[in-house]
Order: structure tokens, then C-alpha cells, then sequence
């Protein structure tokens, strides 16, 4: 989360343009942490961070990499939280250009931009990142990323491996 308790918030600090990736600049630092502890690809001591400080008594925590734990990652889930959209939690609540921006900034840290330790696919080239999932099919919601991504990224590709679409059999859906 962002420290303000709330981790269905947006990963940006207050004030920052939510649809800008440079604001999403520490999650996808922070992307890159995990995949480098948790992907394939092991890294230098000198390149991990880790909070070492103890939890409870006798806990101690190492800087691990290359452990091949994970395959998939999904950086967030259900962004266009629509029941929060108006609410004292709107800061729940994603724009399509608000999700474009998150997902373009931990997928390949916006193309290179955000750094060389900072993306998902940038600390791991075969992570198999996941779209964070969508509460429906929402094709004005898809057509906005797309719109984004097309205008926004100089490879005008979607940056996810794997497109997420929740649907839900109730009636809201």
C-alpha cells in the first residue's frame, strides 16, 4: 500500500497524476524486487532490498534471489472498483488511463523509462505478467486501455501477457 492503511488505493502518493506512469515509479521498483526474489533470474546482493527488521523474536529476513517460485504475477486486481467509484473510497476507484498508466509503469517500467530496477518484465523477461482483472466485461473500459496504450506506448502493445476479465452471475452483472 501507499501507508495510508487502505491498500484497495491507488499505489500513488497524494497529489501525483494517476495517470501518469512516472507516478507508479515505486510500485514498479517494488515489482521488481519481488520478481528478482521470486523469479528466475538471480541478482547481486548489492541490488535487493529488503526490511530486515524483525517481526517477532528470532524472525530474520535475507536477501534471496533467483528462487523460481513464481511464474505468473498479477500487479493489482478489480482497478475499476465501481462501488467505490463515488464514495469516500473513490481513491479505490481506477480510470482506464488511470490502470493503462500502472500497468505500462510495473510491466516494463513504461518501456525502460522508469529505470533499469524497475518493472516486472525488466527483472525477469519470461514472468508471465497478468492484466490486474476487470469486475466484467467492460469493452468501454478495454477500448480506453487500448486507447491509452496505443497513444502512450511507443510499442503501442498492451503491456500484460495475459488478458483478465472477472464476471460475476448476480444481478449488478
Amino acid at each position: 500500500g501507499r501507508g495510508d492503511g487502505n491498500n484497495d488505493n491507488a499505489p500513488v502518493q497524494k497529489g501525483q497524476k494517476r495517470d501518469d506512469p512516472n507516478s507508479y515509479k515505486w510500485y514498479a521498483e517494488y515489482f521488481w524486487q519481488l520478481v528478482a526474489r521470486y523469479g528466475k533470474i538471480k541478482y547481486a546482493d548489492n541490488l535487493l532490498r529488503v526490511d530486515s527488521s524483525p517481526r517477532w523474536p528470532g524472525d530474520e529476513n535475507f536477501k534471496k534471489s533467483g528462487l523460481g517460485l513464481l511464474e505468473y504475477v498479477e500487479p493489482w486486481n478489480e482497478p475499476e472498483k465501481w462501488w467505490k467509484q463515488n464514495t469516500s473510497e473513490s481513491d479505490s476507484y481506477f480510470k482506464p488511463e488511470e490502470t493503462a498508466a500502472m500497468m505500462s509503469a510495473v510491466y516494463d517500467g513504461h518501456e525502460g523509462v522508469l529505470g533499469q530496477y524497475a518493472g516486472i518484465k525488466t527483472a525477469d523477461p519470461s514472468m508471465v505478467v497478468v492484466m490486474p482483472g476487470l469486475t466484467d466485461y467492460d469493452f468501454p473500459y478495454i477500448a480506453a486501455l487500448d486507447a491509452w496504450f496505443k497513444a502512450n506506448r511507443k510499442d503501442k502493445k498492451w503491456p500484460c501477457d495475459v488478458f483478465n476479465l472477472h464476471h460475476y452471475s448476480n444481478i449488478g452483472n
